[in-house]
């Protein structure tokens, strides 16, 4: 876990995850998966996903937020329209070396765990998850 020091000494913590989907129960089904439990209270300073192995499944959706609001983090995206080494921010993945990311990702306030949340049929595929993170409370935490 990286720790760094933000504009007035807050404390940044970063929180990183592959998750290898295969279309089974809880890992890439109908359905949705964990990604991040968190404790306490968070704010979520900025996110990434990056596709590591190509989304497959041709009708399936996905989606990154939390239980109450699924879609806050990222949008609801045909999974296939994720390929190798793409960004996922917004509902186009793109492919660039350098882009910035969408207001929707940064200066959130969170007690929910995060969550992927597919749709329509089952996907599987490879995104790596980077969220940095400040807590706002003594337990705030993601694991």
């Amino acid at each position: 876990m990286a720790r760094i020091k933000a504009a007035g000494g807050q404390r940044l913590l970063r929180a990183q995850k592959t998750l290898t989907l295969d279309g089974t129960s809880g890992n890439g089904a109908v359905g949705t998966v964990t990604i991040f439990t968190i404790t306490g209270r968070v704010t979520i300073i900025d996110v990434e996903t990056f596709c590591t192995g190509a989304m497959t499944g041709a009708t399936g959706t996905i989606a990154l937020g939390t239980a109450s609001l699924p879609t806050t983090l990222v949008t609801t995206t045909t999974a296939t329209d994720l390929t190798l080494n793409e960004f996922w921010l917004d509902a186009t993945p793109t492919e660039v070396g350098l882009m910035a990311s969408p207001a929707a990702v940064k200066d959130i306030k969170c007690s929910e765990n995060i969550i992927l949340t597919v749709a329509v049929a089952a996907v599987s595929g490879a995104i790596m998850f980077t969220v940095w993170y400040a807590p706002t409370t003594s337990d705030g935490f993601l694991s």
